[in-house]
């Protein structure tokens, strides 16, 4: 073999191509490398695996870190991640606003105008079809008790399908993110039990807790009242704080090995390590979604209910509103893959519970930049020379 005198970094190949020598992952074997140049084992590594891992991925973790052909997706790539999940969305909407509709339409149903009769100045209307609705109301407690036991599994399938889409580099068939999302299913079904477990104890905490010390330094109103509102509030931020790890943790059960430990130990890791940026963009893009929920509501108020077409007009708005939110919840997710595939990494090769995060399946791997699949040859090659996920 030859190549350039000058550099011997480079070397010709028996077919002729040049191939450039970069570290020990493209080393022949029979040229071994120092044993200065060789990277040290895990063992070998000063401090404890904790410290290790956090000086390892304390950087990589960082928004937008990893390399431009293996960056994630944006939302609007994945349009089977978005048409799934709103889908899945308006369909449990629309199951369990069902009987209330059902109940509704036994009371209006013979009027001219329709639903819109509910809403005309004084709500008569409405408070009749409440009142016949009370003797109802425990068909309608079934109903919605079926629709939870159908909704909740589906739900999680229909959530680890757009992680699959959203937070896994390359590109994936909508049959294999199926396939990741049931087989993470298990440990999606013990992160949910947790983080209801981790809800219902903080909700006791601050109620018992807050509720005693607040009665005792504010016995008196109107400061009593204002203690409440702020211990309402501390309850409401521990709950978001709760769904954003269990978010994280969600995406960490999707993307890597789908064990229970690493899931709920990365969703931590990324919160202690990096509190900063986690939750600017959790906080952010709930806020934008609270925001499209208010806006369609406001205009939805400001269109009116007097006919039925303008009943279908507030109705659309409505669900644009749903949409936007529901499109903040899935640039969430994908940032929320962005934030833990590193620690997942680590967390997976270092514990040897499982392997590294996977890729898109071979023969799709390419950049979302619009490069072009991966051949099996360079495939295989590709899982030779390097211990990352392919994609």
């Amino acid at each position: 073999m030859s190549g350039d005198p000058a550099n011997p970094d480079e070397r010709a190949s028996d077919d002729g191509r040049l191939v450039v020598k970069d570290g020990p992952l493209f080393a022949d074997e029979d040229e071994p490398l120092p044993k200065d140049e060789r990277p040290s084992s895990p063992d070998e590594r000063p401090g404890s695996p904790d410290e290790r891992l956090g000086s390892v991925d304390e950087a990589s973790a960082m928004e937008g870190s990893a390399a431009p052909d293996r960056r994630l997706p944006a939302v609007h790539d994945r349009p089977w991640a978005v048409a799934v999940y709103l889908a899945f969305a308006a369909l449990v909407g629309l199951a369990w606003s069902a009987p209330i509709a059902a109940m509704l339409a036994r009371t209006t149903g013979e009027y001219p105008r329709g639903d819109a009769e509910l809403f005309d100045p004084g709500a008569v209307m409405l408070l009749e079809a409440l009142r016949r609705m009370v003797p109802a109301f425990a068909a309608i407690r079934v109903a919605w008790l079926i629709v939870a036991l159908i909704a909740l599994p589906l739900g999680l399938v229909a959530l680890g399908f757009a992680v699959a889409q959203l937070a896994i580099p390359g590109k994936a068939r909508p049959s294999w993110a199926l396939a990741r999302s049931v087989r993470a299913f298990p440990t999606l079904v013990i992160v949910a039990l947790v983080t209801v477990v981790a809800d219902v104890v903080l909700v006791l905490l601050f109620t018992i807790a807050g509720g005693a010390i607040s009665r005792a330094m504010w016995p008196e109103p109107p400061s009593r009242d204002i203690a409440r509102l702020a211990l309402f509030g501390l309850i409401a931020l521990a709950l978001v704080a709760v769904s954003g790890l269990h978010d994280l943790a969600s995406v960490a059960a999707v993307t890597g090995p789908s064990r229970t430990y690493i899931s709920l130990r990365a969703a931590l890791h990324v919160a202690w390590r990096t509190p900063g940026r986690a939750a600017w963009a959790y906080v952010w893009r709930l806020s934008a979604g609270l925001l499209a929920l208010a806006l369609s509501a406001a205009a939805g108020m400001a269109i009116g209910v007097r006919t039925t077409g303008a009943i279908l007009a507030s109705a659309l708005v409505h669900q644009l509103g749903l949409a936007a939110a529901g499109w903040m919840r899935l640039s969430w997710l994908s940032a929320c893959g962005r934030l833990v595939r590193p620690v997942v990494t680590a967390l997976a090769r270092r514990s040897g519970r499982g392997d590294p995060p996977p890729a898109a399946p071979v023969g799709e791997a390419a950049s979302v930049s619009g490069g072009a699949p991966a051949s099996a040859p360079e495939t295989r090659a590709k899982s030779e020379t390097s211990d990352e996920p392919l994609a």
